[in-house]
């Protein structure tokens, strides 16, 4: 095992696709930053260093999509994983190591982001609402998700040969996942009661306010509440939104999700043909 990690954390160092991923969180973070301050000065908009600070396991759920599947598909297509079981790797070991060195890919991805936000938005953006204590205990929970994220997309591509597939495979399930968390936060922040606006010769005139047939309550509610909170784009909305109402059941479903797909994950692969 020790092997294995030594030779992907390596070969992480030398991979293009990673750096290009560093680089391009890098560059998400400055323009993020640069343009709240450009607001500011244009507009005279306060603008805090938190409002976009959690963002980033949005963008991390992404670069793991893309690189997950590349990194993974390229040992397949190289006959590096079939290499590593006839030297006499277990196909466990094969798939726990891939996996490490996926999350730590991640993660670096991550402080790249919130490197290069912080530098530059620390001294051009107003002090954060959030109290720092706050900060830290929602950046540490993203930690979950985003490992949450790779645990999933790894899965995929250790089940895919084709490099190919297993990348679209993977943006049209994180795409599908990000449209399903906003859809349900949407429902969520539905008002239970509207008005509607209509033209008359003396203006626009509003009506009476009725009941939001979309407005959720009782079991319906706490069925999308269970799914805002499951699912790790749920999860990223909450972050990037800072309306995390429950960090530890975000933590415990997300070890269950990367728990899940892991041991899912390491069973298909090892019934999985690799000829």
């Amino acid at each position: 095992m020790r092997k294995l990690l030594s030779a992907g954390l390596l070969r992480l160092r030398k991979n293009r696709l990673f750096f290009v991923g560093i680089c391009f969180m890098f560059g998400i973070g400055l323009l993020f930053s640069l343009g709240k301050y450009s607001d500011m000065a244009r507009f005279g908009a306060k603008q805090y260093l938190d409002d976009v600070l959690f963002l980033h396991t949005i963008f991390a759920g992404v670069c793991s999509a893309i690189f997950c599947s590349l990194f993974s598909g390229l040992e397949f297509s190289d006959g590096t994983i079939r290499n590593k079981l006839i030297v006499g790797h277990s196909r466990k070991n094969v798939y726990f190591s891939n996996l490490i060195v996926c999350i730590t890919a991640a993660f670096c991805m991550t402080a790249a982001f919130l490197l290069s936000y912080c530098l530059f938005g620390i001294p051009l953006l107003l002090p954060p609402r959030m109290p720092l204590h706050t900060i830290c205990i929602y950046l540490f929970i993203s930690l979950f998700t985003i490992t949450a994220y790779v645990s999933f997309f790894h899965m995929i591509s250790m089940l895919t040969a084709r490099k190919a597939i297993s990348a679209v495979a993977c943006l049209l399930i994180f795409t599908g996942l990000l449209l399903a968390g906003i859809s349900i936060f949407s429902r969520l922040e539905a008002p239970e009661y509207i008005s509607d606006y209509f033209a008359t010769s003396n203006g626009i005139q509003k009506s009476e306010p009725y009941r939001n047939p979309k407005f959720l309550t009782g079991t319906a509610k706490s069925v999308y509440l269970f799914l805002f909170d499951f699912l790790p784009s749920g999860q990223s909305i909450q972050f990037a939104c800072e309306i995390v109402a429950h960090p530890a059941l975000i933590v415990l479903y997300s070890l269950f999700t990367s728990a899940f797909t892991t041991i899912t994950g390491i069973f298909c692969f090892q019934k999985k043909d690799l000829k």
